[in-house]
């Protein structure tokens, strides 16, 4: 599973880079955005911005911004869907 994971992070590290050539550099990604609930002393990892910016269109997609805020299931389900997607590197063992 973790194989997968890293396989699917790469990729997904390509196809950002691609969408998002002028976005060098690393910025920090809380694990639970804040407009969902995260707080905002929350955990974060740091991330490239290309895969930030593909994960934050990732949640949008699921989660759109100026709605309530989603129930702890809705929340669960949502981090569980973007998550698989875009696996974070440091929780399967890559330094971005």
């Amino acid at each position: 599973m973790v194989l997968q994971a890293r396989q699917t992070y790469y990729q997904r590290l390509k196809e950002a880079q691609a969408t998002y050539p002028n976005s060098s550099g690393y910025e920090n990604h809380h694990l639970i955005p804040m407009y969902l609930g995260g707080p905002k002393n929350g955990q974060t990892y740091r991330l490239p911005i290309a895969y930030h910016k593909a994960i934050t269109q990732a949640f949008r997609q699921e989660w759109r911004y100026g709605q309530r805020r989603p129930n702890p299931q809705e929340l669960t389900d949502i981090l569980v869907q973007v998550y698989a997607k875009y696996p974070i590197p440091q929780l399967i063992g890559i330094t971005p």
